[in-house]
This record gives C-alpha cells, structure tokens and sequence, in this order.
C-alpha cells in the first residue's frame, strides 16, 4: 500500500531521475569494472567488517550501503542480471532509509538502546 510519504518518495525520486536523464542522457561506459574475484574479495571483507559492527553493537551505513553495492558489482560481473537488479533495489532501499533519517522518519540507533 503506497501511503503520503511513499508518493512523495517516489514522486521525488522520478523528478531527479528524469532531471538526471534530460540534463546529462549518457550515462556510463561500463557498469563494473573490477573482475569478479575482486569483487567477492571486497564483499567478503565488507561482511566482516559489518559482522564486527553488529557484534559492537554500532552499525555504519556506509557499510551497510557498500556491502549492498559491492553485491551488486558482484552479481553484475557474474552474469546474473536479476540478481543485480534485486541488489540496485536493495541499495536503494537503504538509501531511502538515509532519507527517513534525515528527514525524522527514523531515528538511529536499535530503539532498545534509547530507553
């Protein structure tokens, strides 16, 4: 169900993208550009390092948001072009959430830990 703030949302992001696409229509030459290896060299050391800040107790969402992309480049490079499309969705996903904070949707922090 796509309540106020879901169409605003959507209603926001479809005046960027189409500003984005009139002001500049090229786009890129190339989606990813490290072999896939490397990628799963990266992906596997982000999920460590997020491991680590979920175990401390202090997550980051710049890793979080890596994590995401890095799976993304992954799935690019592999071949899997649903997978990557479901992994773009993700990365926005937690960029939406960035946006819920900023704009006092969302608080940070596990809501335990405010009490």
């Amino acid at each position: 169900m796509i309540n106020k703030n879901h169409k605003e949302r959507i209603e926001a992001i479809l005046r960027h993208y189409n500003h984005a696409k009139a002001k500049d229509p090229y786009f890129a030459d190339i989606l990813a550009r490290y072999k896939k290896s490397t990628y799963l060299e990266i992906l596997d050391n982000n999920r460590v390092c997020l491991q680590n800040q979920i175990k401390h107790g202090r997550v980051e969402v710049d890793m979080v948001l890596a994590c995401e992309l890095v799976e993304m480049y992954y799935a690019i490079q592999s071949g899997e072009k649903a997978q990557a499309i479901q992994e773009c969705y993700d990365a926005i996903a937690v960029l939406l959430r960035v946006v819920d904070v900023l704009e006092g949707r969302q608080k940070l922090g596990k809501p335990e830990k405010a009490e």
